[in-house]
């Protein structure tokens, strides 16, 4: 049976809230990011460490939505493989700024080292988020 809006996909989720719960889930995780970034460079350690895992799991939530709502959706190749290369490339990002962190907590002159690393993150989120509006901008919705 083709899926229909408001009514459950054979995937178990009701299609009508897949865009409202990806668009939820980014906003989430980039209001977390924002507060992550804040925390850290307010030296509010506790803070930080809890918004940064708060921002990985919006993350998660924000990436399961996409690939949910982009289910409906036919995308320009080119398009979508920019898109995933720079959202790969902030996921791999990720265990650099986990370890610079860690490294940060035991020595102090390795601030830099986060800093970079934050900054890589950041961009390639950006990229990434960037990436996916221009590729939905292309994208052409699959007929049911």
């Amino acid at each position: 049976m083709p899926a229909q809006p408001g009514i459950m996909r054979e995937d178990g989720i009701l299609a009508a809230l897949s865009p409202f719960l990806f668009v939820l889930n980014l906003g989430i995780t980039v209001v977390l990011l924002g507060l992550t970034i804040w925390a850290g460079r307010s030296h509010r350690r506790r803070t930080h460490y809890a918004c940064a895992v708060m921002t990985l799991a919006a993350l998660g939530g924000a990436i399961v939505q996409a690939e949910l709502f982009g289910r409906d959706y036919d995308f320009p190749v080119l398009r979508l493989r920019v898109h995933l290369s720079f959202a790969f490339a902030a996921l791999l990002s990720i265990p650099w700024v986990v370890y610079s962190g860690l490294r940060l907590r035991l020595k102090a002159d390795a601030r830099s080292g986060h800093q970079r690393a934050v900054a890589s993150f950041v961009i390639l989120t950006v990229l990434s988020i960037l990436t996916a509006v221009w590729m939905l901008l292309a994208a052409e919705p699959i007929a049911v």
